[in-house]
């Protein structure tokens, strides 16, 4: 059987499109497939150690998996905890210290308030007219 060249170019670009589209599918989930990926391939080794002193293979995984989880977990944590620390002590800075945006919160909130138009006619952007025309 042959197949024709228009039928062959147009195989391949329905192939080329449908490739593309699947592509673009997987892509948010790419980066995961290749941790998954690397991450089995470099930590299986620790699997067959645990297998040759533990008969059962579920409780060899079982181990195998929790080892893991605890060498990814353990640095993951102080990390949190130092993140935490450092952001307790910029907070304590910003409190005990006068930071520029926070000092016209105060300002704000001090101001006589003498309805919605106050702010803008003091600053000249509103006319006493234009305000009472409401």
């Amino acid at each position: 059987m042959r197949i024709s060249r228009f039928t062959l170019s147009l195989l391949i670009i329905l192939l080329a499109g449908v490739g593309y589209l699947s592509f673009e599918i997987l892509r948010p989930f790419l980066s995961s497939l290749v941790w998954a990926v690397l991450l089995a391939v470099i930590l299986y080794p620790v699997y067959p150690i645990f297998h040759k002193y533990i008969q059962s293979s579920n409780l060899a995984s079982l181990i195998s998996v929790t080892r893991v989880l605890l060498m990814i977990l353990g640095p993951l944590a102080y990390l949190l905890y130092l993140l935490l620390v450092e952001i307790s002590s910029v907070s304590a800075y910003l409190q005990n210290t006068k930071f520029a945006l926070f000092t016209a919160i105060p300002l704000f909130f001090t101001l006589n308030y003498q309805g919605p138009y106050c702010l803008f006619q003091r600053e000249g952007l509103l006319r006493p007219s234009d305000a009472s025309d409401e």
